[in-house]
């Protein structure tokens, strides 16, 4: 199976290659969630709810929207094909009511496998890591894409597990450092006594805007991994 180090160097090579569009592909979720980040927090508790309840709702499509284009640009661009952004994020778009339902399926077999001493819940969440590979990419449908992803995990459940870990800790390690060393950055330079407000806008905004824009290294390895399981297995 692909090595730790190729299966972060695969995705990322093919990010920096196609920074351009995979940044266009990125710019709803970038706008939305930076507005987001802007706006003062009410103390009231039954504002904050209605206000937060629909963003949060919304934020989940748009999520989810923009893992399914970024699945189909990874593809393409790992099988040397070109990408068409308005027909990719219309695909997203056509695909979504069936990835949401599909999420939520996961999402409920997940937290029961969690409720059970955690493990059945690893195992769930391992077993249907390729859930957006197999509808992009194959065009599953229903519950045939939990078949299919389970499938292909079938014999490479742990090599899988421990490297999208792995690599997903990494990835998140170096997100997170880069968003504190901002954060650090710019308190010595004296804004938070100067103006709280400004001061969280402005880290609330730029760790939301990175955490956006390293989205396509996570969804890339779930990809990579996807491309080199179906490779090994010819199915």
């Amino acid at each position: 199976m692909i090595s730790s180090a190729e299966l972060l160097k695969r995705p990322l090579q093919i990010y920096s290659a196609h920074f351009n569009i995979f940044f266009k592909l990125l710019l709803v979720p970038l706008i939305f969630n930076i507005a987001v980040s802007a706006i003062p927090i009410t103390r009231n508790a039954e504002l904050a709810l209605i206000v937060a309840l629909p963003m949060a709702l919304f934020s989940i499509l748009v999520a989810a929207w923009t893992e399914l284009a970024l699945v189909r640009a990874f593809y393409n661009y790992s099988s040397g094909a070109t990408l068409n952004i308005a027909a990719t994020l219309r695909e997203a778009l056509q695909k979504l009511p069936s990835f949401i339902f599909l999420l939520i399926i996961w999402f409920v077999v997940v937290l029961v496998g969690l409720a059970f001493l955690i493990i059945p819940g690893i195992i769930f969440a391992t077993w249907f890591m390729f859930l957006s590979s197999a509808l992009v990419i194959e065009d599953q449908r229903g519950l045939a894409v939990f078949r299919r992803s389970k499938q292909l995990v079938a014999n490479n459940f742990f090599g899988l597990f421990w490297r999208a870990v792995a690599s997903a800790l990494l990835i998140s390690v170096i997100l997170i450092t880069a968003i504190q060393g901002f954060v650090a950055i710019l308190q010595a330079t004296g804004l938070r006594a100067f103006n709280q407000f400004l001061f969280d806008v402005i880290t609330n905004s730029f760790g939301s805007a990175l955490s956006v824009l390293f989205l396509p290294a996570f969804i890339g390895i779930i990809v990579t991994l996807y491309l080199e399981i179906h490779k090994t297995k010819g199915v």
